[in-house]
């Protein structure tokens, strides 16, 4: 009976000992999520309110980020994006100190480390928002010089210096995670010559006749004049 009791009875009692004082701060760390999700959603729609207050979708238009920012699949504006992402930010703190609640040095482990990461990521989507914004503008703006100037390849252009600045923020974002720096930074700084190479040979033949125009233009008044002075 004795060793009944040690193999078997005694492991079941410390079990249920450990699950007992285990459950009250299971119960405290639900209670802190599930606040989290309220105090998160009231959050949300305080943002929300005051984003169209200062009618924010209106200045996101006017300042091209409508495209970025909202009109996803959802049909979302991006007020709402924004009020969103404030509230899951609010119950991730909450998230946060439901696990430091619990008191298990692994999970508070992750958790640091998850925190010390999380600026890294927030940065990358910043540097990767301004990647796009910055793209589309200079699209557009290379788009409406090629045309002005009578290219033939302005849509081309235009898609290509857009593609270089989306390139060029993927490896700001990707350098800021710290995912393979020195292979990144070498594979862009290939890509990128190659790229470079080749629309300086695309613009050299596709301009050979623009070239020569402007040079005969350049130089017959030239020609002209020293024919009359030998005259």
């Amino acid at each position: 009976m004795d060793t009944t009791e040690r193999t078997l009875v005694s492991p079941l009692q410390s079990t249920l000992e450990q699950i007992q004082s285990f459950l009250p701060q299971l119960l405290a760390a639900l209670f802190i999520v599930a606040c989290g999700f309220f105090v998160g959603w009231l959050f949300k729609v305080v943002v929300r309110r005051m984003l169209l207050w200062l009618k924010f979708d209106a200045g996101c238009g006017r300042l091209g980020l409508s495209e970025l920012l909202g009109r996803n699949g959802n049909g979302e504006m991006p007020s709402t994006m924004v009020a969103r992402l404030c509230g899951g930010l609010v119950v991730l703190v909450f998230v946060v100190l439901a696990i430091n609640s619990l008191n298990i040095n692994v999970l508070q482990h992750l958790i640091e480390r998850f925190l010390a990461y999380l600026p890294n990521v927030l940065v990358a989507g910043l540097v990767m928002l301004a990647a796009l914004y910055l793209g589309s503008f200079v699209g557009r703006a290379v788009l409406i010089a090629c045309v002005n100037a009578g290219n033939r390849l302005a849509r081309l252009c235009a898609r290509s210096a857009h593609a270089l600045v989306l390139a060029l923020g993927g490896v700001m974002a990707l350098e800021q995670l710290g995912i393979g720096k020195d292979a990144v930074l070498l594979a862009f700084a290939i890509a990128f010559g190659g790229v470079v190479l080749a629309l300086a040979l695309a613009f050299g033949l596709g301009g050979r006749e623009l070239a020569r125009d402007f040079l005969e233009k350049k130089l017959r008044p030239a020609a002209e004049e020293d024919e009359l002075k030998h005259l």
